[in-house]
């Protein structure tokens, strides 16, 4: 695990850049296609995790059920596991290579339209970009390389021609890295990690949190999550934005029992609905990495093809059908 210093992170720019305080309930959805009365969404909770399913009414004795909403009436896809499902082995793998082009995030993207990351993340413009991972020696079947450079390809051809590793679909980012990778694979909700490392250093979360603060909650966030210190960063950002700008429909999201991401009909409940629309652009140009566009299944309930079909391995990837048009994180 990294270990932070006061002078690691410029907490000044952060702290200026901060206006408010508190709060995280995004769990990183887009909209969903629109549904039919055909779809029912059947959920259970422990109060903090909920992992929905859609039931398909078809008729008397052939409902089926499915992860997400099958569009055009096709069937349900194999579903891609689940936060907590993956090998230990794999997980330390992951946690324990290093990315050589890490980009960093010295300001808050959600309320400074100036921000970008350093050094500057790369877009393609086209619909079909990928982040891919470099190592610096080819997989031989061998132990890989532990070290790595991140790029973003215009479409998963180049980057298969390059001998590049694909990641997750969309352009590279803040949380791209591996060690990121590992965090989505181990938790299934790091959006509350966001609001009990918050309410655990701010006992008013409506006061502007001072550079200690700040720093603390940064640190129990890494410590608790295990993501990088950019990526934690961000996830620190996108939940004061979600309090500023969305606590009216976000309030009943602070403590458990927390409402299901969807709504009988597999509709997005209105915490997240208001995220998606004044949130969730920001946190996915600058995040890179996603749940959902990473192959990794999160409790909200969506289209399938908002799903990337990538099996990840130790410095290497299997892609399967990936359709990036569309797909969502």
């Amino acid at each position: 695990m990294m270990i932070l210093s006061t002078r690691s992170i410029p907490i000044i720019a952060f702290a200026i850049s901060l206006l408010l305080s508190k709060l995280n309930s995004q769990i990183d959805g887009m909209p969903l296609e629109e549904t039919s009365s055909a779809y029912s969404v059947i959920c259970e909770s422990d109060g903090y995790n909920c992992y929905g399913v859609c039931k398909l009414n078809k008729g008397q004795d052939r409902d089926e059920y499915c992860h997400c909403i099958p569009e055009n009436q096709k069937k349900c896809p194999p579903s891609p596991p689940t936060p907590g499902s993956y090998e230990p082995a794999l997980i330390e793998q992951l946690q324990s290579q290093v990315a050589l082009n890490p980009f960093q995030l010295t300001c808050n993207p959600f309320f400074n339209p100036l921000c970008q990351t350093s050094p500057p993340q790369t877009f393609t413009g086209h619909q079909g970009e990928v982040c891919g991972l470099l190592y610096d020696s080819p997989n031989d079947g061998q132990e890989c390389s532990q070290t790595y450079t991140m790029k973003t390809y215009k479409h998963i051809n180049k980057a298969l021609q390059d001998s590049a590793v694909v990641t997750h679909v969309g352009a590279c980012g803040v949380c791209s890295t591996t060690q990121d990778l590992a965090a989505f694979m181990i938790h299934p909700n790091p959006e509350q990690k966001v609001v009990q490392c918050v309410l655990s250093v701010l006992s008013n979360p409506s006061v502007i949190p001072t550079p200690e603060q700040l720093f603390a909650m940064l640190s129990c966030y890494m410590r608790e999550t295990g993501f990088s210190q950019p990526c934690s960063l961000l996830w620190l950002f996108n939940g004061f934005a979600t309090f500023q700008l969305c606590f009216q429909q976000c309030a009943s999201a602070i403590t458990p029992p927390l409402p299901p991401p969807n709504d009988a009909q597999c509709q997005l409940n209105e915490c997240l609905q208001c995220d998606t629309e004044l949130i969730l652009p920001t946190y996915a140009k600058f995040s890179g990495r996603r749940r959902g566009q990473s192959g990794i299944l999160s409790a909200t309930v969506r289209g399938c093809s908002e799903l990337a079909n990538i099996e990840h391995g130790v410095c290497s990837s299997v892609v399967i059908g990936l359709q990036a048009n569309g797909l969502r994180g």
